[in-house]
């Protein structure tokens, strides 16, 4: 029982999307769910000033470990 070997696969296959080298700056609440904001780290360019890209979720999981997912809390108040 493995996140890579069942977890992330069995999320998926009930529609969850999954991301990499995305760096999430901070979440909040909307009247549809939950917005992401993120920074892309997959693209060398630089990013583009003003607000920051997001997706929007019903449902949010945080499961960046112990310091990540407090920092992005904390981001988040």
């Amino acid at each position: 029982n493995t996140t890579l070997m069942n977890y992330l696969p069995d999320a998926h296959a009930h529609g969850a999307q999954i991301f990499t080298q995305i760096e999430v700056l901070h979440v909040r609440r909307t009247e549809q769910g939950w917005a992401v904001a993120y920074r892309d780290h997959s693209s060398r360019h630089e990013a583009m000033a003003g607000d920051p890209p997001f997706v929007l979720a019903e449902r949010v999981i945080l499961a960046a470990g112990t310091l990540g997912s407090t920092e992005i809390l904390l981001r988040s108040r």
